[in-house]
C-alpha cells in the first residue's frame, strides 16, 4: 500500500468516525425535552429554540461552538 493509499484509507476511517459521533450526538439531544437554560454559559434558551430543537441543551452561541468542536 503506498502513501496516498495509506492517506485515503485514514481519512475514510476519520470520516466514519465524524459521522458515528454526530450520530449518537443527535440520538442523545432527540430523547428528551429540550433544557430551559444552557447547559455552558447557563443562560435562558428561549422558548421558541426549545420548540424548534427537541432536545437542545445549548443556547445558539454554545450550540455553534459546539458544532465547530470548540466546547
Amino acid at each position: 500500500m503506498d502513501a496516498l493509499d495509506q492517506a485515503s484509507e485514514l481519512d475514510m476511517r476519520l470520516c466514519a468516525a465524524y459521522v458515528g459521533e454526530q450520530v449518537a450526538k443527535n440520538k442523545r439531544h432527540s430523547h428528551h425535552e429540550s433544557l430551559p437554560h444552557c447547559l455552558e454559559c447557563g443562560d435562558e434558551i428561549p422558548k421558541a429554540r426549545q420548540d424548534a430543537q427537541q432536545g437542545c441543551e445549548y443556547c445558539v452561541t454554545c450550540q455553534e461552538l459546539d458544532d465547530k468542536g470548540k466546547l
